[in-house]
């Protein structure tokens, strides 16, 4: 196993590497001028030349192709050991927290309860791995069997490949404005803990809820403009957030926002026309509650974009200044993706400042390639007094 890239690199780049593949170069160059040739003498001259020569080529082929396959494994063990090194790194011996029965949150993803590390405040976020044997059933219709089970394996995987890929993803994205993590606990048998920063002034939308008077025009841009940079953090790291609004963002005793919640939007990583690799959440079908946050592509099942997350991002900032549900007045879900791709979008609040509701309207915008991108929206909210 290659311990480092620098190993591999050493192995790509040596003179047994570099000596095999000058003479595969040689075997094909002799095999396609032989060929020329025999194209200008009689046929049946020189042939079995001919043959032997396309006999090397195609083992050179082989050989090229063992080396590349062999690459590709040895690049694959190597990312493999410097992701379970950085793990190692972070991992969080069991005896150094105590976790309360304070309930700060639950969801879909696990459950957040007030804890102690090492002495400090903490809040870890409790996945249960589960534990059920499945069920095993057969249906007998026309005289034919049909099975089906869940394997109890597989669902332990599932869950602590999820539990990683947030782990990770929170890891990579460290920044003033993302809630930071202090490591995990992964070597519990029935469960998975997350141990992150607690931010004592909870999430936005439950703020909104309890305040009776709309927020001092400073304090909502100083919450806008810290969502707006921690999502600009994320696109810079080729990051799609996937499920940006309020419940996501954090704040903490001073009210400054943090972005939240990197394991909701399932991370799955592609690498796009540029060569970079890119985190975005997989195509799915959203759920009841983020629907009121989804921009048009991704109610018609189109997945999650950069640019889907600056139409949340909107939303998020209408919250803020109209202190209201998004789409409150819609009953059944139907009814919000129907308003959406009817191109419906909320009323702009009559307290909103001239450019707030101008970066409403913008983000909002029907055509995703016509939405500013968030470098662009920060500058504009530093020229109006939003500071880092």
């Amino acid at each position: 196993m290659f311990r480092s890239k620098n190993k591999v690199s050493k192995i790509l780049m040596s003179t047994l590497f570099k000596r095999r593949q000058d003479e595969l170069d040689a075997v094909v160059d002799r095999a396609i001028l032989r060929l020329q040739l025999g194209l200008q003498v009689q046929v049946g001259h020189d042939v079995n030349a001919v043959k032997n020569d396309i006999s090397a080529v195609k083992e050179g082929i082989l050989l090229y192709k063992g080396l590349e396959e062999a690459t590709s494994e040895s690049l694959a063990e190597a990312r493999s050991t410097r992701r379970q090194r950085k793990l190692d790194q972070i991992e969080i011996p069991e005896e150094h927290l105590t976790i309360t029965d304070d309930l700060l949150g639950r969801g879909g993803f696990g459950e957040v309860f007030l804890a102690d590390y090492n002495g400090r405040n903490a809040a870890c976020k409790v996945v249960h791995v589960a534990h059920d044997q499945g069920a095993l059933r057969e249906i007998y219709e026309l005289g034919q069997s049909v099975a089906s089970s869940h394997s109890k394996t597989q669902r332990e995987q599932n869950q602590r490949r999820a539990f990683l890929r947030e782990l990770e993803a929170m890891i990579r994205l460290q920044s003033p404005h993302t809630v930071n993590v202090y490591g995990a606990v992964t070597c519990l048998p029935d469960r998975l803990i997350l141990v992150m920063e607690l931010l004592s002034g909870g999430d936005l939308r439950t703020l909104l809820s309890s305040c009776d008077q709309p927020f001092p025009e400073e304090q909502s841009r100083r919450i806008i403009g810290d969502v707006c940079s921690g999502m600009a953090f994320l696109h810079s790291k080729d990051t799609v957030h996937g499920d940006l609004k309020s419940a996501n963002v954090l704040l903490d005793g001073a009210g400054r926002a943090k972005i939240g919640d990197f394991g909701t939007s399932r991370w799955a990583q592609h690498t796009n026309s540029t060569g970079l690799a890119t985190y975005t959440t997989r195509s799915s079908r959203s759920t009841p509650m983020s629907l009121a946050w989804s921009a048009p592509e991704v109610l018609e099942a189109e997945g999650s974009t950069y640019e889907s997350d600056v139409y949340s991002f909107g939303i998020v900032a209408w919250e803020v200044i109209s202190k209201k549900m998004p789409w409150a007045d819609k009953i059944r879900p139907r009814d919000v993706i129907c308003a959406v791709l009817k191109g419906l979008r909320p009323v702009i609040p009559a307290g909103a400042t001239v450019d707030i509701a101008d970066v409403m309207k913008a983000c909002w915008a029907e055509e995703p390639e016509a939405r500013p991108k968030f470098g662009a929206i920060m500058e504009g909210l530093k020229l109006n007094g939003w500071k880092e």
